[in-house]
Order: structure tokens, then C-alpha cells, then sequence
């Protein structure tokens, strides 16, 4: 069976001229539910890798923690990506 996978291309050239604008140091990437957000980012930073650090957290995993347990999470979460 054939595996089917989506062209980022086009929005790839897009994103990448955003990230190298001057000044640009936070971004904010949204979109509904099921949009393929996950599927671009992963895409685009495998891709990417040479010239980015690709870090991803998942809020909803620390949404039932308290905010010092939150942050000891996202730390965590944090180094064992840096390890992979």
C-alpha cells in the first residue's frame, strides 16, 4: 500500500520567511482543531534540523498540575528531549 503524505512545501517557504525576520522572536502558531498544526511543525523542523532546535510540549499533559508541578514538568519534558 502506498503511503500517502502532504506537500508542506508552499507553506514551508512561507514560515521560513517568517522565522528570519529581523526582530521576530516569538512565535504564536494556531489553528482549529485537526488543522495539521502537528503534522507541519514536526514536518518542517525534521526537515529543519540542521538550523533549528525543535522543541515541542504539549500543554493539555500539565493542564491537571499545579503551576510549580507544571513547570517542573516542562522542565523535565525539556532535558529528555535535549537527550534524544
Amino acid at each position: 500500500m502506498e503511503k500517502f503524505e502532504l506537500s508542506i512545501e508552499k507553506p514551508s517557504e512561507e514560515f521560513q520567511k517568517h522565522l528570519e525576520l529581523e526582530g521576530n522572536n516569538r512565535i504564536f502558531f494556531s489553528g482549529k482543531f485537526g488543522s495539521g498544526k502537528t503534522y507541519f511543525l514536526e514536518k518542517f523542523f525534521e526537515k529543519n534540523k540542521d538550523k533549528y532546535l525543535y522543541i515541542r510540549l504539549a500543554p493539555v499533559n500539565y493542564s491537571v498540575a499545579s503551576n510549580e508541578d507544571i513547570f517542573k514538568f516542562i522542565k523535565y519534558d525539556i532535558l529528555r528531549q535535549l537527550n534524544k
